[in-house]
């Protein structure tokens, strides 16, 4: 007898909802859960890197602030993005330093250092 596909969240039941073998949770849960995560994660690195841009100060919309890579040929990833977990993120923020997105351009426009 096979398991049936029942979504622990929100009961979904339809298999087609389902990635692969995963029979516990729809597509739809999972991807919420993964996007809470990296949310968090990204969240936890901004506060360790100060919650605020290290050139201007800037820190009135977390949105607006960016990792940005000190030595690029040292850069793995790029964090805004990154399905890794928090681990991996941790070492990849030691290379990075938070300025906001203003700044942040202006860094890769060569009007300021980075």
């Amino acid at each position: 007898m096979t398991k049936q596909h029942k979504c622990k969240e929100c009961g979904e039941n339809n298999k087609k909802n389902f990635y692969g073998s995963n029979k516990q949770t729809c597509k739809k849960c999972h991807n919420n859960k993964l996007i809470k995560k990296r949310q968090k994660n990204l969240e936890i690195a901004r506060e360790l890197l100060g919650n605020k841009c290290c050139k201007c100060g800037y820190n009135k919309c977390k949105n607006a602030l960016e990792f940005h890579h000190i030595d690029t040929t040292k850069k793995d990833f790029a964090i805004g993005g990154s399905r890794y977990g928090i681990k991996k993120l941790l070492e990849e923020i030691k290379k990075c330093i938070l300025v906001c997105a203003n700044c942040h351009r202006e860094i890769h426009s060569n009007l300021k250092n980075g």
